[in-house]
């Protein structure tokens, strides 16, 4: 990574954010169309988070919610940006039933059970080979982030939040760069 600080060994995507990305890559997302003020400047910083930041990963829980999208292009669209730019954490089978009654925890906190196994994934994977306090799950979900960050290590950040913390000097280059061919090769919005 160029510049910053590396305090972010482990980010996770949830499926949300990977949708915004797949707009994103395509040129479908276009920051002077955006409307939403709150949501404009977290899906620019996610751009840049894929860009210029830690590699991004996603668990299994935003992958099968990508397997359910209903329109098949679409479906086929989100399995390809995951196959071809995240890596999936598997979450190991002897960690399998601790996930489940992981998330049952947190759904006393976080009605949502999906997000609680979410972050449950995330804090198994973790466990394995890292300190859960480099570990963060990226969302768009304030009302996740402030329900569950009480009680789990792993870092429950915007990516606005997750940006700003990394330090990325402005001029910096990007890990990645796309190709003269995808519609982000002209624009300027994600640059920094």
């Amino acid at each position: 990574m160029a510049g910053g600080n590396t305090e972010h060994d482990y980010v996770a995507l949830d499926a949300m954010i990977v949708d915004y990305l797949l707009d994103a890559m395509t040129g479908l997302y276009q920051p002077k169309d955006d409307l939403d003020d709150d949501l404009r400047p977290e899906r620019v910083a996610a751009a840049r988070l894929f860009f210029y930041g830690p590699p991004l990963g996603i668990t299994e829980t935003p992958v099968r919610q990508g397997q359910a999208i209903p329109d098949p292009a679409r479906r086929a669209a989100f399995d390809h940006e995951v196959a071809i730019k995240l890596p999936e954490w598997q979450t190991p089978e002897v960690s399998r039933d601790w996930v489940a009654e992981r998330a049952k925890q947190l759904v006393e906190h976080h009605g949502d059970l999906a997000d609680c196994r979410i972050v449950a994934e995330v804090e198994a994977c973790v466990a394995l080979g890292g300190d859960p306090e480099h570990a963060v799950l990226l969302t768009f979900d304030r009302r996740l982030r402030t329900r569950l960050q009480p009680h789990t290590q792993v870092r429950l950040l915007a990516p606005s939040t997750s940006w700003d913390s990394l330090g990325i000097p402005s001029g910096a280059s990007p890990r990645w760069t796309p190709t003269a061919t995808n519609p982000l090769a002209s624009a300027n919005w994600w640059r920094w």
